[in-house]
Parts: C-alpha cells; structure tokens; sequence
C-alpha cells in the first residue's frame, strides 16, 4: 500500500525538527540517564520484556522504541518516513543502543518481520491508517504464537468532541467517533512545537471506533484479552483539559463521564 503523500511530507517535515524541540528534549535527558520514556499502560499490559523481540509500529524518531530497550527488549522499529528512521538510527548510535530500523508501510509489513514475542503501537497511531485490515494481518503474522500486542491510542469518543472548545459548558460532539470519511485537516506546528514554522500542513486522517479495532484483529486471528476505557490522556487532548501529575483529564462536570483514551492486549 502506498502511503498517503500528504501524510508522509507532514510527517518527513516533523521528524527533521522533533529531537531539537523542548519535548523530546526533556524525553532525550531522560533516556540519557538510563530511563525509559513510556508511560503507565504499554508498560503495565507489556509487562516483562526482559531478551524479548520487541516490534515498535510507527516508531517515528525512536524515542519509545530505545526506552523498550532500556526495559531489556530487542527493539525493531517500523515507519513509513526515512527521515524519522534516519533520526533514530542517529538518536540510537548517541546513545549507544542497539536497534534495528525497517523503512516499511505498517499496514503491509515485510514477509519476513515474524516472530516477535510482542508488538506495540502507541499514541496517535490509529488515525493515520488507511486500512485496519492490512495492519491486524500484518501484526498477526510478525507475532510468534502466544506473542502479545499492546495498543494504547486516544479514544474514538474523545476524537469525536470538539477539540477547540475552551469553555466546558459548551463542549459538544463535532467529529464522526467512527465509520465517517476521512477528514482533511490544514494547520501548522506539531505536537511537539505549536508554534513551529512548518510548511507541509495538510494531514488526512481516518476515524476507527473501538469496533472496527477490535473485528479487525480478532478477524486476524487475534485474541483480545484486555480492553479498558481511560478517563485521562498522556496529553491534551482536548483544550478544557487539566493537569494531573502526568496525567491530562476533564473538569467536572465532564471527568470521567468522556473516555479519553483506550488500552488493549491481544494475543496471538
């Protein structure tokens, strides 16, 4: 499957500037010291990885995928842009971790990326894929029988509210939460930098409910084993949301009325 154009310049552009941003700054301190940069649910529903093959979907410019690492695994990372995989192999060599780097599509995967003890994908992965299919088959086909995968992503109900909404009072639906075209979004800066002067814009995203998730990996072949709604995010999702240690969620009268993002273990 050939990537969407528009999506693979928005991301090429990002990669060339994420490591220099203050985030991944502060991620890039971090695994200097010898931590990881993962939050609590990969980590919690991963569990040990210790000598483990470790898969890394959309790994971007490698940061989560060093920090599984640092946890023991045997890390290969996946995505469709070389610039980002150019940064990781750089990000990984500085801090002399060993990994491998795969230029792949992740919704057709390579043949020969099989056997991994586990599969993980994280954050803002799902609204950039065109077809749920190729990717559950893919994932089914790179774990070894018994391997596990781990998808943690914001969740569809949140996706769908109004996500320039200040006032609470006022929050209201304005997205499809699934089954809706893709919708065509134009805006500058990223995540990592809201202010940074970028010129690839437009983005295409694509809007999956829990359900469409769910059939397409169960239809791979695998076995859902956990599958929790969070009333919290590891960003802001949305503009009324507060700080909470880590933690990003509602004000009342809307905490935790609105799941903000999903957690799910599979098996093969």
């Amino acid at each position: 499957m050939r990537p969407i154009p528009e999506n693979l310049a928005w991301w090429d552009e990002r990669a060339g500037f994420h490591l220099d941003t203050p985030m991944y700054a502060d991620w890039l301190r971090t695994l200097e010291s010898g931590r990881s940069v993962l939050y609590e649910p990969e980590v919690r529903l991963m569990g040990d990885v210790s000598g483990q093959r470790l898969l890394h979907l959309q790994c971007h410019v490698g940061t989560d995928t060093l920090s599984w690492q640092t946890l023991g695994a045997e890390v290969t990372g996946v995505d469709f842009s070389e610039v980002a995989l150019r940064q990781a192999a750089a990000l990984s060599d500085r801090l002399g971790r060993p990994a491998r780097w795969v230029h792949a599509d992740v919704c057709d995967l390579p043949d020969d990326l099989v056997g991994f003890d586990a599969v993980v994908a994280t954050y803002g992965t799902l609204c950039w894929l065109p077809s749920l299919d190729g990717w559950a088959h893919g994932i089914a086909r790179a774990l070894r029988p018994g391997g596990r995968l781990v998808l943690v992503d914001g969740h569809p109900a949140m996706y769908a509210m109004d996500d320039e909404q200040t006032d609470p009072a006022k929050m209201a639906l304005r997205y499809a939460g699934w089954g809706g075209p893709p919708e065509r979004f134009e805006q500058s800066g990223s995540y990592a930098d809201r202010e940074a002067d970028t010129s690839d814009n437009v983005a295409i995203c694509h809007t999956w409910g829990l359900g469409d998730v769910v059939t397409a990996l169960a239809t791979a072949g695998l076995v859902i084993e956990v599958l929790e709604d969070l009333d919290w995010c590891v960003w802001k999702a949305l503009a009324p949301c507060e700080q909470d240690g880590d933690r990003w969620r509602l004000p009342e009268p809307w905490r935790g009325r609105v799941p903000l993002m999903f957690a799910l273990r599979a098996r093969a």
